[in-house]
């Protein structure tokens, strides 16, 4: 009896370390992130949100050259629709995202238990060493928690949030007023 309960405790062991995170990345790929491993997510009311984070081109001039390969990201319960979007710097003073690069619907690919989803990019988006926004685009139709985040602290650019009812980017600390995570949403690029 001992021993099944052994193997027991061994597998529990193994299955919890085995999906506690997704950073796992191919030779000549990059995994770019400023989020450690899923803790909650923040509860949304009804309406349409994108949490994004922001790759500046203090990090992306170091992958010139390379491609955008995959998106990584944690998502709780199925929102109504979810929406991955890359988009360029901004040209203007303001901080927010510019130029949509690449939007894709993965809404039919979440289903309902919390877990790690990865989208492979479509296409050849080389990145130019300018800034690099990955957002994930969410409908809520009632309050729910959706997208994940970790337990903090707050890196910049890990926790870009905006809303339909708010039309300016700001950071979910400032949103929220004290809340200090990251989203975790990751971009994987390779070497070409």
């Amino acid at each position: 009896m001992k021993k099944w309960f052994f193997l027991l405790a061994c597998t529990l062991v193994l299955f919890s370390t085995c999906n506690k995170d997704d950073d796992d990345v191919a030779d000549g790929e990059q995994l770019l992130n400023y989020d450690g491993d899923n803790s909650t997510g923040p509860i949304l009311e009804a309406g349409f949100y994108e949490a994004a984070v922001r790759f500046p081109v203090t990090i992306m001039s170091n992958y010139e050259g390379w491609t955008l390969n995959e998106v990584r990201w944690f998502m709780g319960a199925r929102p109504a629709s979810c929406i991955i979007k890359i988009y360029k710097t901004a040209t203007n003073a303001s901080l927010s995202p510019g130029e949509l690069l690449y939007e894709a619907d993965v809404s039919n690919q979440i289903d309902n238990s919390p877990q790690w989803y990865t989208h492979n990019i479509a296409g050849n988006i080389v990145a130019d060493g300018d800034d690099v926004w990955v957002s994930i685009a969410l409908e809520h139709t009632n309050t729910q928690q959706s997208i994940g985040c970790d337990a903090g602290p707050r890196q910049s650019n890990g926790d870009w949030i905006v809303e339909d009812s708010v039309t300016d980017w700001e950071s979910y600390q400032q949103r929220t007023g004290s809340e200090s995570i990251n989203w975790n949403i990751r971009l994987v690029v390779a070497e070409q």
